[in-house]
């Protein structure tokens, strides 16, 4: 490397340094930054229904507050030809609540 080409780079690595010194101030310079706040846990509040009758897997279910009966049933898997009780599919149960899916009537 000739001494033309080693100043030109000798140049252009002084810029280069020159302008992140420049940007290392700038960052200091700036108010510092509050901390952020840890989120706030979420407590998820849980209800029991007992779901009963022609379904494959009776029983017991803890379903997270504001559930319905469609997410009831997804757990407890009506059989074939099941009738469902007379309750909206999206309405939120309440805890406590015993569900019986009938079976089909007989011909």
């Amino acid at each position: 490397m000739d001494r033309r080409q080693a100043g030109k780079w000798l140049a252009i690595l002084s810029g280069i340094t020159v302008l992140a010194l420049a940007g290392q101030m700038q960052l200091r310079s700036q108010a510092p930054r509050e901390p952020i706040a840890a989120p706030t846990p979420v407590k998820i509040e849980w209800i029991e229904v007992t779901v009963r009758g022609h379904v494959r897997t009776p029983g017991r279910y803890r379903l997270q507050k504001g559930k319905t009966l469609r997410d009831a049933l997804k757990h407890a898997k009506p059989r074939a030809g099941a009738v469902l009780p007379n309750i909206p599919l999206d309405e939120p149960l309440a805890d406590g609540m015993a569900i019986f899916i009938e079976a089909p009537p007989v011909p």
